[in-house]
């Protein structure tokens, strides 16, 4: 952390995407646990509080996330939609007239 470098030895299966932010908020919690001085570390109770912030953020942005590419597949379903209609528009326009020809 005091290099700088925490991101480049993170597993690259953790850093999925957006979780830059989580993992350094973890990272500095892990050094205030590790302090020497007792009275500076965190309770339990306290990183307990800490990592459910995390990981609320964490939720939200999955959710943020979410919201976005379900956006992305609703415009794929409304425009599949269309294209859907107006090929069986065709398809009734031209049995009725291939049954008008029959007639």
């Amino acid at each position: 952390m005091e290099e700088n470098a925490l991101l480049n030895v993170v597993d690259p299966l953790v850093m999925n995407g957006n979780a830059k932010e989580e993992i350094v908020a973890v990272a500095k919690l892990a050094k205030r646990c590790l302090n020497l001085n007792g009275k500076k570390r965190p309770t339990m109770k306290q990183v307990a509080m800490e990592l459910e912030q995390i990981r609320s953020l964490e939720e939200a942005n999955v959710i943020e996330q979410s919201t976005y590419e379900d956006s992305d597949i609703d415009d794929m379903i409304e425009a599949s939609d269309i294209a859907s209609c107006s090929t069986s528009s065709s398809i009734i326009n031209d049995s009725v007239t291939y049954h008008s020809m029959t007639l």
